[in-house]
């Protein structure tokens, strides 16, 4: 799980961000993506932390 943490979401952040700020090659901004993003990202730390014991 932590491998899916690092691999999938942060090592993706700066494509996330750049998608952002320039959707496909428009030169409009889409801050969806960075907020999917963010939930997803929330939703799998919640689901890591829930399982794995970090502090004791």
């Amino acid at each position: 799980e932590e491998w899916n943490l690092i691999f999938n979401f942060l090592l993706g952040y700066p494509e996330v961000i750049t998608n952002a700020i320039q959707h496909e090659s428009t030169l409009n901004p889409s801050p969806q993506f960075l907020c999917s993003f963010l939930s997803q990202l929330s939703q799998k730390f919640s689901v890591y932390y829930r399982r794995t014991r970090i502090l004791t």
